[in-house]
């Protein structure tokens, strides 16, 4: 008769032992790269509005506004804007591009919004801009923002620690280039008061 070997009842916990230890070690650098993912992805996503506008703008030979926007999902959408809309302070809410033919700085029918953004699934997200693209960021026919530079801030419920490692900063030229870099690559302080969710 042959014996078939199984695992000791010590072996088994000095197994899960090891598989906790390893475990409560990787969790920490795991949740940071979590957090990580999302700032990047909301930053992707805005990056891809704020191109996508200036491209419409310069094919359509029309203003086309980005701006924040809390009822996103509505038949003709409106934009948030300053103490109107405190529930609403920045882009994690939601965001739309439109054109904006009668330059009024809202859409005026359905067809006139090119592109909606959901709220950001991270609730501890934060995209804001300056006091110049607080509200939108329009860009000309020409593919030029209308007459100012702009900076956002997207964060995570880590704030600007590290000097800002965490945070990315989304610049927009006058001429309408748009970048990005992390925000210790910028500044060592949030260029947008507080970088707190």
């Amino acid at each position: 008769m042959t014996r078939i070997r199984g695992f000791t009842l010590l072996e088994l916990l000095t197994t899960l032992a090891a598989v906790a230890i390893i475990s409560a070690l990787a969790l920490p650098a795991m949740s940071s790269m979590i957090l990580d993912n999302s700032t990047s992805s909301a930053t992707n996503q805005m990056l891809s509005a704020l191109n996508y506008a200036r491209a419409q703008a310069m094919t359509r030979r029309t203003r086309t506004i980005v701006c924040r926007s809390g009822d996103y999902a509505a038949d003709i959408p409106k934009c948030d804007s300053g103490s109107q809309s405190p529930s609403h302070d920045g882009y994690e809410d939601g965001w739309i591009v439109f054109q904006d033919m009668d330059s009024d700085k809202q859409p005026n029918t359905g067809t006139d919004v090119l592109r909606r953004f959901a709220p950001q699934a991270a609730s501890a997200l934060t995209i804001r801009g300056n006091s110049k693209i607080r509200d939108r960021i329009e860009f000309a026919a020409q593919g030029t923002v209308a007459a100012y530079n702009g900076t956002m801030v997207v964060c995570d419920r880590r704030g600007w620690t590290d000097g800002g490692r965490h945070a990315r900063l989304i610049v927009i030229g006058f001429a309408g280039r748009i970048r990005s870099t992390a925000g210790n690559e910028q500044t060592s302080s949030p260029p947008i008061g507080t970088c707190q969710p």
